[in-house]
């Protein structure tokens, strides 16, 4: 990830990006080529710099006296995001950016922010530049050193939903690549903690099924469970609550529970 930087050195980053932004509007048609591609790239390393820094604010790394420099770049403000609205989850305390994208805040087990992910109204996402994504995951409660039973999902809507179907620390892994690194972590830390990998179901004809594969496999490696949408069609756990309600995915979510190799082992 991108070393972090001071409130100052974010200011005059935002001041040269404005610089870029005015340059760029004030003679569009005497920039071309070259020049064109060298400022995309210096303006994607100054708003990715500018990120990182917004990124450790929220986390509570750097308190900020005097935000007088830098009114421009600090965009992010609380709201009910779009995005989730859309799929019926009522979160009214988001941080969301100018154009409604969701803002969420990637961190280690530590506690180390890590980096950031962003979503779109569309549902568009995409990871702030210098974003360090193995084993990092989007936290949905507080860790603590009595946490028994951790729950890791592929998205952050998931991770909405499958906190209200069991109780658990629910952790959003980002996707079904990072599923092993993240699930590793945590066993490394909570050696007789409970990990419940809560599966995509990408069922799809004639293709391997990536989230159950996925999921099974971080779920073998740290000697826990898997739990997958019952559906014939590609779906995650939020979409079965869409389709199904609350009460009916919560029942699906606990007596689909298994561990890899084993049948009938869902008493919880």
């Amino acid at each position: 990830m991108s070393k972090p930087i001071t409130i100052h050195q974010a200011a005059e980053k935002a001041q040269q990006l404005e610089f870029i932004n005015q340059l760029i509007e004030s003679y569009p048609h005497q920039i071309q080529g070259s020049e064109i591609s060298v400022m995309s790239s210096l303006m994607a390393k100054l708003s990715g710099d500018i990120a990182v820094f917004l990124i450790e604010v929220i986390a509570g790394e750097e308190a900020i006296d005097n935000t007088s420099h830098c009114s421009d770049m600090s965009t992010v403000q609380v709201g009910q995001s779009d995005y989730l609205t859309n799929k019926g989850l009522q979160c009214p305390h988001q941080r969301l950016l100018k154009d409604g994208s969701l803002l969420l805040v990637m961190q280690a087990l530590d506690g180390t922010v890590t980096g950031a992910q962003t979503i779109k109204p569309n549902g568009e996402k995409r990871l702030v530049s210098g974003s360090q994504k193995k084993g990092s995951f989007i936290p949905l409660s507080e860790i603590t050193g009595t946490s028994d039973t951790f729950i890791i999902t592929e998205g952050y809507a998931t991770a909405l939903t499958v906190s209200q179907l069991h109780d658990g620390v629910v952790l959003a892994a980002i996707d079904e690549g990072n599923l092993f690194a993240v699930a590793g972590h945590v066993r490394e830390r909570c050696p007789d903690a409970k990990i419940i990998l809560a599966a995509d179901n990408d069922m799809k004809s004639g293709h391997k099924n990536v989230g159950k594969i996925s999921a099974e496999k971080a779920a073998k490696s740290v000697r826990g469970w898997v739990t997958l949408p019952p559906t014939e069609e590609k779906a995650d756990w939020d979409d079965y609550r869409q389709r199904h309600g609350i009460e009916a995915a919560k029942q699906a979510f606990s007596n689909g529970l298994y561990q890899v190799g084993k049948k009938n082992q869902c008493q919880w």
